[in-house]
């Protein structure tokens, strides 16, 4: 009783021999009490933000709303950073313009009067007459504010450039 080896099941008679850095690995998630295996968040590109998948989507899409109607938000840095991405889509999608572009938009925003600024104020505005001086991305900034108070999350301005 006096070690702390893991309990591993295996099937009688076989024996492995375990190395020094696993048996360690198994010996902290046992008295942490996780139980299994930790997982490594390989190929995933969107960060979880604590909520489930429909909230964080509507989330983001108010968020991504916010920013095109009032072209400034206070948000924390994470949220940032993931309503940058969705809101430079978006933006590259209103200025192509066609049909199919102006649908996949109206699928997202569902603010008619914010899609439409979109479509005749804020893509014009990155979109220049000749290609050359057209921006090809970079459509919005976001500004370090400092730590709110309460929880010291950092916090952001996300701006449209």
């Amino acid at each position: 009783m006096g070690s702390l080896e893991p309990v591993i099941h295996r099937p009688a008679g076989l024996r492995v021999k375990m190395h020094k850095t696993r048996k360690l690995v198994l010996i902290m998630m046992l008295i942490a009490g996780s139980g299994g295996l930790i997982q490594m968040r390989h190929q995933r590109s969107c960060t979880r933000l604590g909520r489930r998948k429909d909230h964080r989507i509507s989330m983001l899409r108010n968020l991504t709303t916010s920013l095109l109607r009032h072209k400034r938000i206070t948000t924390t840095q994470v949220r940032a950073k993931e309503v940058q991405k969705l809101a430079e889509h978006i933006i590259t999608l209103a200025k192509r313009g066609d049909l199919a572009a102006q649908r996949r938009i109206f699928r997202y925003i569902s603010d008619k009067e914010v899609a439409k600024d979109l479509f005749e104020v804020i893509a014009p505005m990155y979109k220049e007459a000749s290609n050359r001086d057209e921006r090809k991305g970079g459509y919005t900034r976001i500004i370090k504010i400092g730590p709110r108070k309460g929880d010291a999350a950092p916090m952001v301005f996300l701006e449209l450039v």
